[in-house]
């Protein structure tokens, strides 16, 4: 027997097929409270950010991740331009809704302080050369080595 839910957005009975999954919490599997059309929609229209739930989540996230509310990643954000703190240029990242994703916070993971934004690609950059200073010295001296090298070789 096929089970039914509603759709809180169009309220309409649809089988359970037509909503995603958010997830599997003790052993249950829990669903999506709008169907797949509405939430598509939500997500192209730009209003899936502005979900009082969205909203609780992400200054939940905030909060217990890195120890700031909403309103200081905001300022944060505002004051770096809404670029990325390193490359200085826009997320360009999209996530799973198709928009794109929010610029990460950058903490120190053993203080815990927070740095600033970064896009994704600087976010992960910084993480595979394991916020070693010097190594990533050590990859600014090889690039700008290559580039010399170019540069001689005319190419």
């Amino acid at each position: 027997m096929e089970e039914f839910r509603s759709c809180i957005e169009c309220r309409t009975w649809k089988p359970r097929a037509d909503f995603s999954v958010r997830g599997v919490w003790d052993g249950v599997v829990r669903y999506h409270h709008r169907c797949d059309t509405c939430q598509t929609a939500r997500v192209a229209a730009g209003t899936a950010g502005s979900d009082p739930m969205v909203i609780r989540v992400r200054r939940q996230h905030l909060g217990v991740k890195y120890g700031i509310t909403l309103e200081e990643y905001d300022a944060l954000f505002e004051a770096q331009g809404g670029v990325c703190a390193v490359c200085r240029r826009p997320e360009t990242a999209i996530g799973n809704g198709g928009m794109p994703m929010r610029l990460a916070v950058d903490h120190d993971h053993v203080t815990g302080r927070v740095r600033g934004l970064l896009c994704q690609a600087c976010n992960r950059a910084a993480g595979l050369f394991r916020e070693d200073i010097a190594v990533m010295e050590r990859a600014i001296e090889y690039l700008e080595r290559f580039e010399a090298e170019v540069l001689v070789d005319g190419g």
